[in-house]
């Protein structure tokens, strides 16, 4: 997750504060004292004075300056006071780079960028305003961009200890995991006592299968904060509960003050305080903690229901079985591949978030010639693009180039992802690329597609316990995720209708941890790929695992997350209701097929 940091902040624009009447003008021991009272960080007194002297002089720029800090620091709104101070001083860095973070800290990342460049383009060799823009780029999903800036700042001060850290996190997101390793160490050397690098290094660490000194990153963390909810949180996603483990000693009396933190932190409590008393089997307060971080979550990240409904039934109507068998009848052969360097075939894992779909692969790329590459996007990327192509009717020759050549690019992708492996075989582990497999089809006739089911009771439940980084935002909601899931339902019932038999590999993860040997040697049978032993070892190896699900990969199989849901049976009757009234839905005929 990306770092906090810690500058001061602002808030969007709101309207323009009343200007009050003006006075005689401030003097000197007026700009000393509020200098003086920030140096001591008394903010209520630095607060104080601020608005008696702007209130006399509402033209004078360091007043609302000061305004501002006070109001930051003390939790409380600055916008007003910044803005007017903005206004005032047009050509303060520090000013507008307070406003870019408080922007950002509200989500409105295009302006704080904005304000970020502009105080830039006032000091560019101030290092930390760099360092401020990179953060606003990474919260945007502006990888490069974000990197690029990171670096400018350490060239211009390599001893900022949170701008390390913040790289760090940059390059954990983009995926260069062994970067992220060594940014998180730099902040380290920089600030021994950082409790959030600890935090972010046990987290990559983990992902890494380096267990042991992930857990000493992450205990380490809570040492160092131990009021943090941030760093309790990370620990609590891989590391189990024990009531008498030193370090999650002030979980139970940070989760009664709650209501003190921000939205942010109790949300991250919320799902830690669920997590860590299921595992103890205290199922009524767990439940109880995931429901109102779920409830806290739904709040800020509403999900448009009608518009996906809509999405995936306009997916199931245009891919019909006629329609898929006129466009593979339609397309040329593909030129035959360099027998030298041949590109991969695609095995594509999905399925719902939570069902099975890590272990699934982080057994198959056990095998020799089975690289895996994770959670690629490019599936998505495509289908935007491919929705705006004309596949009905109209310029078919056209069409048909262009889905080919989308298809060579997705390839290509897998090649380089793959590396100097050699791998014949890439997986694309993005469960929600179930909503694409008639495109899939049509691109990439060759692919395999596994589909991972689960007790959906137990899918569901498994969903609810967790705050994704991105996306997923209908879990939030125990009847929206049900409906949600019957929509799945609906969608691979269809995809089963109208695919070719030998493309869609269905895999039940309750066979998968009961006979492991048996499901596997099924899936590779249907896959066409020799067997191999090491894929029953595949918690020993050490590729990389970014997702939730890192902790149990690295483990022997085992069956404890078989009828998960069973614990909390009263609270989730709603959902079971709505998932038995959806399962002939899924069965039904009544899009064509």
């Amino acid at each position: 997750m990306p770092a906090t940091y810690p500058k001061r902040v602002s808030v969007a624009y709101d309207a323009p504060m009343p200007m009050p009447a003006t006075s005689s003008a401030p003097t000197p021991a007026d700009l000393h004292q509020l200098e003086a009272l920030s140096r001591a960080s008394d903010y209520v007194e630095l607060e104080r004075h601020a608005r008696a002297l702007v209130e006399r002089h509402p033209t004078w720029a360091p007043g609302w300056k000061a305004l501002g800090e006070s109001l930051h620091a003390q939790g409380q709104d600055p916008l007003p006071a910044l803005e007017r101070a903005a206004h005032l001083l047009p050509q303060d860095p520090e000013v507008h780079s307070n406003l870019g973070t408080a922007l950002r800290h509200r989500g409105a990342l295009c302006q704080a960028i904005a304000a970020f460049r502009h105080a830039i383009d006032l000091a560019p060799q101030f290092a930390v305003l760099h360092g401020n823009l990179g953060l606003a780029l990474l919260q945007d999903g502006q990888l490069p961009e974000a990197v690029a800036s990171f670096r400018r700042a350490l060239e211009l001060n390599p001893a900022l200890a949170d701008v390390h850290n913040n790289l760090g996190s940059a390059l954990h997101a983009s995926g260069d995991l062994t970067a992220a390793v060594a940014s998180y160490r730099r902040a380290l050397d920089c600030r021994p006592t950082h409790a959030e690098a600890y935090s972010n290094l046990g987290s990559v660490l983990m992902q890494l299968g380096q267990i042991n000194d992930a857990e000493r990153c992450l205990t380490k963390a809570i040492e160092l904060a131990p009021d943090d909810p941030k760093a309790l949180a990370a620990a609590l996603l891989f590391i189990p509960y024990n009531a008498d483990d030193a370090r999650f000693a002030r979980l139970e009396t940070l989760y009664e003050k709650r209501q003190s933190l921000s939205t942010a932190n109790r949300i991250r409590l919320g799902f830690s305080m669920g997590k860590a008393m299921e595992g103890i089997g205290l199922y009524d307060r767990a439940f109880a903690a995931y429901e109102e971080a779920n409830r806290l979550v739904h709040l800020e990240q509403p999900f448009d229901e009608a518009a996906d409904e809509q999405h995936l039934d306009n997916v199931a109507r245009l891919f019909t079985r006629d329609f898929l068998a006129d466009w593979q009848a339609s397309v040329p052969p593909a030129p035959a591949l360099p027998a030298a360097d041949p590109l991969p075939i695609p095995i594509f894992i999905v399925g719902m978030p939570r069902s099975g779909s890590s272990l699934i692969e982080q057994m198959l790329a056990t095998h020799p010639a089975i690289h895996g590459a994770g959670e690629l996007t490019l599936i998505s990327e495509l289908a935007g693009r491919a929705r705006a192509l004309s596949l009905k009717a109209g310029a078919r020759e056209e069409t048909r180039a262009t889905l080919a050549a989308m298809g060579r690019q997705y390839l290509q992708r897998l090649h380089d992802v793959a590396g100097a492996t050699g791998a014949r075989y890439v997986t694309d582990k993005m469960p929600a690329n179930y909503q694409h497999l008639g495109l899939i089809a049509l691109m990439l006739p060759q692919a395999r597609i596994i589909h991972c089911e689960r007790e959906p009771l137990d899918t569901c439940m498994s969903c609810y316990a967790l705050r994704f980084t991105s996306g997923h935002e209908y879990t939030y909601d125990l009847e929206l995720l049900g409906r949600q899931y019957v929509r799945y339902q609906r969608l691979m019932a269809h995809w089963r209708r109208v695919l070719p038999s030998s493309m869609l590999i269905d895999v039940r993860y309750e066979h998968t941890v009961r006979d492991p040997e048996r499901e596997l040697r099924r899936v590779f049978t249907a896959l066409g790929v020799p067997w191999d032993e090491s894929v029953l070892k595949f918690h020993a190896t050490d590729r990389a695992v970014k997702t939730a699900s890192t902790a149990q990969v690295r483990k022997p199989l085992y069956a404890n997350a078989i009828g998960r849901a069973s614990h909390f049976a009263k609270a989730l009757e709603p959902l079971r209701a709505i998932l038995a009234r959806g399962a002939a839905d899924a069965r039904d005929d009544s899009i064509p097929s």
